[in-house]
């Protein structure tokens, strides 16, 4: 558009030069016609004396001039054409923001297949697992179990481990022959999946750690065995996301194995005190009994656990009465705000309790000057 204006400025000014001349030139610089298509200066050509008309020269010079402009609007106009023609082709990750915005770069089928796949191999390990998981939670023989654990030891994930341990426990507890708590200990079958827990226990999830450390304890495993050092340890540092339930398990399981890991068991009393609302009457008997029972319980928590839990006392079923009464007494602590609400619990409801429960509350709150009346 630039080049037509100018050229239309060009052509008007050089016909109103021709037309204010005279109608006779002589000795005039003329360029070839040749020189005239050309953007090179030459040396002007001397011409002899001629006389010729002005308006012939003025038509040869607007001829001159629009051969030009045909020819610059051409290439102007299959310039602007193909550009736009490729535009649509050729947009990249680099295009200008409008252009981002109107349609996106396109992405090569390539990538988007290697990425496909690399979200499918994640996804279908996922299935095998939940498949195996499934496979061992169906199983009702401690050997049974077993047995598939070690055929399938290369493929189980830390949850399987942890779920077949668990799984075990449960089953021996129901009793099957051949498979006793003890038969299942010196088992081959166990020793892998003892070397299957030692190497993923540090990966297990919160509540499989706290399954782990039931199971073994319900198996009686040996407190001088390796495994049991390393499962508490993992767990250790993921007391704080256990559920109420996982905590009370993880201290029973300690206590009932009379394993004092103390900062396992550290954790616990903590966890238990942030999240003491939570809890169940039999988690918090559980959790005082298992932590009195090792005498690892200090003596700011049984203060302030007694304190949040007098006012509910009488929620309490007997044997967490007496489990929390007998923990108390185990350490010489003489809360009498919860003593007192025990007495007073078991007074309103003294004839479902057992004989030598009622001895061992009555003889409990004597030691702390608690009166009674059963």
């Amino acid at each position: 558009m630039y080049i037509f204006i100018a050229a239309v400025a060009t052509v008007t000014q050089a016909g109103a030069w021709l037309v204010s001349q005279p109608t006779s030139l002589h000795t005039a610089d003329i360029y070839d016609r040749e020189t005239a298509m050309s953007s090179t200066v030459v040396t002007p050509k001397a011409v002899s004396d001629q006389s010729f008309d002005a308006g012939d020269c003025f038509n040869e010079v607007i001829n001159e001039v629009v051969t030009i402009l045909t020819i610059f609007c051409a290439i102007y106009f299959w310039s602007h054409g193909s550009k736009r023609s490729v535009v649509p082709k050729t947009i990249t990750e680099d295009s200008d923001h409008e252009a981002s915005e109107e349609r996106a770069a396109p992405v090569s089928k390539p990538p988007q297949r290697r990425q496909s796949a690399a979200r499918r191999q994640p996804r279908e390990r996922s299935q095998a697992h939940i498949a195996l998981n499934q496979s061992i939670c169906a199983m009702n023989c401690p050997g049974e179990i077993l047995i598939f654990v070690h055929k399938h030891k290369h493929e189980l994930n830390e949850v399987n481990i942890a779920t077949a341990v668990h799984r075990v426990a449960k089953a021996a507890k129901r009793g099957s022959p051949g498979w006793s708590a003890a038969e299942i200990l010196l088992s081959k079958e166990w020793a892998t999946l003892k070397v299957l827990v030692t190497q993923r226990a540090v990966d297990f999830n919160p509540q499989g750690l706290a399954n782990t450390l039931w199971a073994m304890a319900s198996l009686r495993v040996s407190v001088s065995d390796p495994l049991l050092a390393t499962v508490a340890s993992a767990a250790a540092p993921k007391v704080s996301q256990f559920t109420p339930q996982a905590l009370a398990n993880a201290a029973w399981a300690c206590a009932m194995l009379h394993f004092p890991h103390v900062e396992l068991l550290q954790a616990v009393e903590r966890s238990t005190l942030m999240s003491l609302a939570k809890f169940s009457t039999q988690d918090t008997a559980n959790v005082i009994w298992a932590l009195t029972s090792l005498k690892v319980a200090s003596p700011q928590f049984l203060d302030q656990v007694g304190t949040a839990i007098a006012p509910t006392m009488h929620c309490f079923k007997p044997a967490e009465i007496l489990n929390v009464v007998w923990g108390y007494s185990q350490q010489r602590v003489k809360n009498v705000k919860v003593l007192g609400a025990a007495a007073a619990a078991v007074s309103q409801r003294a004839e479902i309790f057992a004989p030598h429960a009622l001895a061992k509350i009555r003889d409990a709150c004597a030691e702390a000057g608690v009166v009674t009346s059963f």
